[in-house]
């Protein structure tokens, strides 16, 4: 019997003909990918079994997947160096979520929301002049927090641009903002290893269509009134895979040290 012929999709034959079987249509790929749970899997080794299964499981991650991205910014109030107090306002996590895709469909667009829970000056003392620019707070007395828009957090100085730069970084796709795992972006640099997925605290990875590094440039948007990221998707996936990847490595090298030293003893 002669040897099947390979097909763009399958290397498959109908009835032990050379005729292959039809390609599935996209829409049925989309709808199995979608189903795995091992995100890091489908992407470092489904996705290059074919041609076929990288430009499917690539839309599946585009469509459906990074859909669910969110990176939230942390902000500390106290200088990591000496741990002097350097902002007033206790400003909790904001979420920046999934906008839209840019017009090649090639970066994500991430924004905040346009309201957001804003902690009270850390200075409260009955003897210190008010400040009247927490006027645009609207009180929630029960709660002793306040609400405001991102805008009026903006003009007023406590989200500066540079809080934002300082913000640390934590990013969740396809799971629950728990999930999330810290990430620190920087200017990156090149790949120091051809293994795949390498993380190193910026983004040191060796992906055929992916960029090596990643840059946190999130800027205000005037229009919008939001603070606004439009990165690569594709460096994204590859930044929270690897963070993912090298905490469960560190957490698997933990639990064998603690085993090692129950043995021992």
């Amino acid at each position: 019997m002669e040897p099947a012929k390979k097909s763009g999709a399958l290397s498959l034959t109908a009835n032990g003909s050379d005729r292959p079987l039809p390609a599935l249509p996209a829409e049925l790929w989309l709808q199995i990918f979608e189903n795995v749970s091992d995100l890091h899997h489908l992407w470092t080794a489904t996705r290059l079994v074919s041609q076929s299964f990288k430009s499917n499981i690539e839309l599946t991650f585009q469509h459906i997947f990074i859909h669910s991205t969110e990176v939230a910014l942390n902000f500390p109030r106290r200088d990591p160096k000496h741990l002097t107090l350097k902002y007033s306002v206790v400003l909790p996590s904001i979420s920046l979520t999934y906008a839209g895709l840019s017009d090649d469909k090639s970066r994500i667009i991430l924004d905040s929301p346009v309201m957001v829970h804003a902690g009270i000056p850390a200075k409260s003392n009955s003897d210190e002049p008010r400040n009247e620019s927490l006027l645009v707070f609207r009180e929630i007395a029960s709660a002793g927090i306040a609400v405001c828009s991102m805008e009026s957090l903006k003009q007023l100085e406590h989200l500066t641009q540079k809080r934002v730069d300082e913000a640390a970084t934590s990013v969740a796709i396809w799971c629950r903002l728990g999930g999330a795992v810290p990430i620190k972006f920087g200017d990156g640099g090149d790949a120091q290893s051809d293994r795949p997925l390498v993380y190193d605290g910026s983004l040191v990875a060796r992906d055929e269509a992916s960029p090596t590094k990643i840059e946190k440039r999130i800027v205000w948007n005037d229009e919008k009134k939001v603070w606004s990221w439009e990165v690569d998707w594709r460096a994204l996936v590859i930044a929270f895979l690897s963070a993912k990847w090298a905490h469960k490595q560190r957490i698997k090298q933990r639990t064998q040290m603690r085993v090692a030293r129950m043995v021992t003893h």
